[in-house]
């Protein structure tokens, strides 16, 4: 998403909840904004999980690893957690729910 993060809003339910390091937004509108001035990441996923939920068709899926931001070379712990929610649209999964919380300094 580093290259057009234009299109993130159309990943995410209307009313997607969103907490991204402590900060909470209240739609995938407000986190691609936040994002459209944050400087460029690089991640590197060391570890997923997905499982169903809620006794239907919703996804959890727990992403690990490390992250990179702008010229910084230090690499820095994060974990993720994303509930999907089946759609009938151009996705098959938008996102419901999201948490990112860096692990380490």
């Amino acid at each position: 998403m580093n290259r057009d993060r234009s299109k993130l809003a159309d990943f995410y339910v209307p009313n997607a909840k969103i907490v991204y390091n402590g900060n909470a937004f209240a739609s995938g509108e407000a986190f691609a904004s936040f994002l459209a001035t944050a400087t460029t990441s690089y991640q590197d996923m060391q570890s997923y999980d997905v499982q169903k939920v809620g006794g239907g068709s919703n996804l959890l899926v727990l992403v690990s690893g490390a992250v990179k931001y702008g010229d910084d070379k230090t690499n820095r712990g994060f974990s993720e957690t994303f509930i999907l929610q089946p759609t009938s649209g151009l996705f098959p999964y938008k996102v419901q729910s999201q948490g990112f919380r860096l692990v380490t300094n």
